[in-house]
């Protein structure tokens, strides 16, 4: 799930070293609400889950059914992890939560408030008073439990930060019955092979299975359930049951999971067949747990997993080897293997859960700690609330009053939207800074507002001076469409499988976007159409433009000292190259921002050296905290950035 973009990931993003970037529209199924597939909530007793305010029928953490509340008898039971389905009481439109409800410990002595769910309730209801001990059930290979033996898991020093799900039964301790050390999402019985008669125990992963009553479209849980795409003829072997893409389990009907032959270390997300690519006939199928299916499109380096594709960008020709790229706890990475996920190149558009760097392996010194899970591990910043992911920065933390908008996720949203080819933004702030929190900058561009004064002296090494876009003309005559991806290839000679060729499939996807009342914005080839553009953006009866010029030479030794500043106006029409074979802009109008002139002059003589462009954002509390990291400034406080040669500025 990604946030909107606004005007810091419309437009900074392009003041870097890669291509331009995308937009990505947050969820909108309802004016202020989850969509269907909303995944965690961070529950407000005062807004209760309905279609009005919110919760749709298939949202995701709580099954909820306010005629009886999920106690042992009416509801949850002890093993409540995804959901206890009781078919007397269907969670229905009127009751609340859909048939896809998810997973809470519920206590009904506490409504789900400030003393109920807390903002990290995810999968464990936590009662210090009661500590699980090893005498009590939690094995030391509780699934994503930190445990320290030495001490029970209580509030001072039990569960830590990333203390995940478990199915608990005091009465009974996961042995060699319950729990395999392994086991990741289905309580497994080695005497009982999962079929229809016997499989599935009580505490399975995402689903509560009856085998007198089969989950089937009309009892329940629909074909995309969200661990298993069930078949109920057919038992959950090679030949007919879990497909490929079998959520959390590596299914080898011969070998029994176990230590020795069963779960592997990396049997996590997919099932893996080198000999068979994941295409329709062979794999994946439509409701495939993790994918974004564009059954057009087979999942190739050209055009497969869309934006939303969930834990793997699948590259048929490169299986992922340690060689490749994917180590035993590579669990969420879009993966490109032209361009490994190291510190420049970094995570695609579905990067999800693990910061991967093939320099380092997941060791406790160089990145993921034992527990490490779905988060971005900077080991120089511990995951607080000052830097970065807080402990419950998991799913995503619901605001009922705010829509999940820019007023919506909080800091602790789920999975970050990382494009390394667009990094954020640029900075005054030291590269080698930036790069701890993998932004990669261009020097001096991005400062606060506050620190702009006649005085100021830049950072060595800020430069204005861009290469200019191609200037040969629009010969194919062609709209900026994605469809017409290959008749432009083709005409300028574009291998289809080069980082030009993904460049010019980038733009014609961001210039395909659809129109954004608040925030309009259009792709153009022609001057011209900016300008008219501009002009109707505006409201005015002809826009004017303005751009950086640079007086003399400029190198990278060059320092500039701020020698006077002027507003030109609040409202106004930025326009930047797009990566193309001939001149392509994109325009936009942001809202709640200056535009600015600054004069520049010579640090060692004093001769004039650039007159500056230069934009403020009046209003950054939506913005991605790195950047108040970065700066050193408050959320919300204004951000501004200077205009390279080749943007221009319509006013």
């Amino acid at each position: 799930m990604t946030t909107k973009l606004t005007a810091i990931a419309f437009f900074l993003l392009l003041l870097t070293f890669g291509e331009s970037s995308d937009r990505v529209e947050p969820p909108s199924s309802q004016e202020n609400a989850f969509d269907t597939s909303a995944y965690a909530v961070h529950w407000d007793p005062d807004h209760a889950p309905s279609e009005e305010k919110g919760f749709g029928e298939s949202s995701y953490a709580v099954h909820w059914d306010p005629d009886h509340t999920p106690s042992k008898e009416n509801g949850f039971g002890a093993s409540a992890y995804a959901v206890h389905w009781e078919p007397d009481h269907s969670p229905s439109k009127e009751n609340g939560f859909g048939e896809s409800a998810y997973a809470v410990h519920w206590d009904p002595d506490h409504s789900p408030s400030k003393n109920g769910f807390g903002e990290s309730a995810y999968a464990v209801h936590w009662d210090p008073d009661h500590a699980p001990s090893k005498e009590n059930g939690f094995g030391e290979s509780a699934y994503a439990v930190h445990w320290d033996p030495d001490h029970a898991p209580s509030k001072e020093n039990g569960f830590g930060e990333s203390a995940y799900a478990v199915h608990w039964d005091p009465d009974h301790a996961p042995s060699k019955n319950g729990f395999d050390e392994s086991a990741y999402a289905v309580h497994w019985d080695p005497d009982h092979a999962p079929s229809k008669g016997n499989g599935f125990a009580e505490s399975s992963y995402a689903v509560h299975w009856d085998p007198d009553r089969a989950p089937s479209k009309d009892k329940g849980f629909g074909e995309s359930a969200y661990a298993v795409h069930w078949d109920p003829d057919h038992a959950p072997s090679k030949e007919n049951g879990f497909g490929a893409s079998a959520y959390a389990v590596h299914w080898d009907p011969d070998h029994t999971p176990s230590k020795e032959n069963g779960f592997g270390a990396s049997a996590y997300v997919v099932h893996w067949d080198p000999d068979h690519s994941p295409s329709k006939e062979n794999g994946f199928d439509a409701s495939s747990y993790a994918v974004h299916w564009d059954s057009d499109h087979a999942p190739s380096q050209q055009n497969g997993f869309g934006e939303g594709a969930y834990a793997v960008h699948w590259d048929p020709d490169h299986s992922p080897s340690k060689g490749n790229g994917f180590g035993e706890s590579a669990y969420a990475v879009h993966w490109d293997p032209d361009r490994a996920p190291s510190k420049d190149k970094a995570f695609g558009e579905s990067a999800y859960a693990v910061h991967w760097d093939p320099d380092h392996a997941p060791s406790k010194e160089n990145g993921f700690g034992a527990s490490a899970y779905a988060v971005h591990w900077d080991p120089d910043h511990s995951p607080s609330k000052e830097n970065g992911f807080d402990a419950s920065a998991y799913a995503v933390h619901w605001d009922p009053d705010h829509s999940p908008s820019k007023n919506g996720f909080g800091d602790s949203t789920y999975a970050v939207h990382w494009d390394p080819d667009h990094e954020h933004s640029t900075s005054a702030v030291p590269e080698a800074q930036a790069k701890r929190h993998q932004i990669k900058v261009q020097t001096g561009m991005l400062f606060l507002k506050k620190n702009l004064r006649v005085g100021t002296v830049l950072p060595q090494g800020t430069m204005f001076a861009r290469g200019g876009s191609p200037k040969s003309v629009n010969s194919v005559n062609t709209p900026l469409e994605s469809k017409y991806l290959a008749t432009i290839l083709s005409h300028y000679k574009i291998p289809h499988s080069s980082m030009k060729a993904k460049q010019v499939a980038d733009t014609l996807h961001s210039c395909g976007k659809p129109a954004d009342k608040e925030e309009p914005h259009m792709c153009f080839s022609s001057r011209e159409a900016m300008a008219r553009f501009a002009t109707k953006s505006l409201g005015v009866s002809g826009a004017r433009a303005a751009i950086t010029r640079i007086h003399g030479h400029e190198t990278p030794n060059t320092m500039y000292v701020v020698a006077q500043i002027a507003q030109f106006s609040n409202n106004s029409v930025p326009c930047h190259p797009m990566d193309f074979p001939y001149e392509v802009f994109c325009c936009h109008r942001p809202r709640e921002v200056q535009s600015l002139t600054v004069q520049l002059k010579g640090l060692k003589d004093g001769t004039p050296g650039v007159t500056a462009t230069a934009m403020c954002h009046m209003n950054t509390s939506d913005w991605d905290q790195q950047y108040f990291e970065l700066l050193g400034g408050e959320r919300g406080e204004p951000i501004c950035h200077y205009m390279p040669t080749n943007y221009i500025m319509f006013y």
